[in-house]
Order: C-alpha cells, then sequence, then structure tokens
C-alpha cells in the first residue's frame, strides 16, 4: 500500500491577511471569499506540521486564548500559528499585501529633508521681560521681583519696589 502526502491549503482574506482558514469559504469579517494561500503551502510543506502558538478573536485581535473556541462576540478563534510570529517589534507583511499596497523599501540613509512643513503657532510677550504694573497710587514701579505670572512669592518678600510722588520726597516699598 501507498500514502501519499496530502498537502493542505491554507486559506486568507484578501482584506484581512492575518485570517487564516484551513478551507474555502467566506471572510467572517467582511463575507469577501478566502483565497488560497500559496506562501503558506510552501511554508507547511517545507516544514512539515506547523505549531499553533495561541488563537485570537478576529474582531478583537487582543484577546487571545490557549484554546480554540468562541471570542466574546461568538466569532469562532482564529489559530495564530508560530512561524507567522516575528521577532518582537518586527512587522511583518504577506507578501501578497505587500504588492497590493505597493510597499516600497529603500536602504537607509542620511539626509536632509525636503518637505515643508506647515503648522499653526502662537506668538505671545515673554513675560519676563514685561514691567507694566496697576497700582492705585500715583507712582511708578523702579524694580519687580516678580518676573511671570505663576511665580511663588514668600510671605516676607516684595513683589516690587515703588516710587509715589503723592506720599513724601523719599522712596517707599511696597
Amino acid at each position: 500500500m501507498e500514502t501519499a502526502a496530502v498537502e493542505e491549503a491554507i486559506y486568507r482574506c484578501p482584506m484581512h491577511p492575518t485570517l487564516i482558514a484551513e478551507r474555502e469559504g467566506e471572510c467572517p469579517v467582511c463575507g469577501m471569499d478566502l483565497v488560497k494561500d500559496a506562501s503558506a503551502q510552501t511554508t507547511s510543506s517545507a516544514g512539515g506540521e506547523r505549531k499553533i502558538a495561541y488563537w485570537r478573536a478576529p474582531m478583537d485581535p487582543s484577546y487571545t486564548a490557549d484554546q480554540p473556541g468562541k471570542s466574546p462576540m461568538g466569532m469562532d478563534l482564529l489559530a495564530v500559528y508560530a512561524d507567522e510570529l516575528g521577532a518582537e517589534g518586527m512587522v511583518q507583511i504577506d507578501p501578497v499585501t505587500v504588492q497590493n499596497i505597493e510597499v516600497k523599501t529603500e536602504l537607509v540613509e542620511r539626509r536632509a529633508l525636503s518637505r515643508t512643513v506647515r503648522t499653526v503657532g502662537r506668538v505671545d510677550y515673554d513675560e519676563t521681560r514685561m514691567t507694566d504694573v496697576n497700582t492705585k497710587i500715583d507712582g511708578w514701579v523702579e524694580k519687580l521681583h516678580v518676573a511671570a505670572t505663576g511665580q511663588e512669592v514668600k510671605k516676607a518678600n516684595y513683589c516690587w519696589n515703588c516710587i509715589a510722588r503723592n506720599s513724601s520726597p523719599r522712596r517707599k516699598d511696597i
């Protein structure tokens, strides 16, 4: 008796490449027909049996489980295979998707940016250089000890030195 090697086909959704099924059908997320994945065939035939790392919900990738079952939304959990997981921080995109979204790669190099960035801003006075103080006396501020709004002033410290015209000819500290 001869045993024939049976290749298991993997099917993916064109719009949701992380959605994997073992048989033809419709995508549970968008309803599109699942297509046969050629890259998964070469991986499975070269490496044999694929190991399932964990199961995840199709609508909520943050929901994972150790065994197959149903998601909180009532949908079947999807298998995530160990060979699909990259190193931490590594982004992997299915080759078909890379072609569809026209990803272009280039070697990293240091160069000047040639793009103009337009933004909005607010021009305001430098409060540390302003010395306007409104007082109820006829006179002027000779020296300001507080430089900005919100600056902490202790109980015994002066805020400013003022010279008043109507009081006496000598200097008054307020």
